[in-house]
């Protein structure tokens, strides 16, 4: 699921690439980061938001998915 999530966030980061890049790739950014915690929120039923057990740090880092923001950084240098 990651793997075709990334595919789909690439071509985002493709589409905004000749606007406004930092601003999209952090909103693009935060709502993924909530998507997918309400998404692993509810299919292990966690009674609570979630913010802890699936943060951004998680989301990002564990399950792999792609930051926008962290492309954008790197391209720009």
């Amino acid at each position: 699921m990651a793997a075709d999530l990334n595919r789909r966030l690439r071509g985002w980061a493709t589409y905004f690439a000749y606007g406004t890049r930092v601003a999209a790739s952090r909103a693009i950014d935060h709502y993924v980061a909530d998507a997918a915690q309400h998404f692993l929120r509810r299919r292990h039923k966690v009674p609570t938001r979630g913010t802890r057990r699936f943060g951004p740090q998680q989301v990002f880092g564990q399950l792999g998915v792609l930051r926008l923001t962290s492309r954008v950084v790197r391209s720009a240098v």
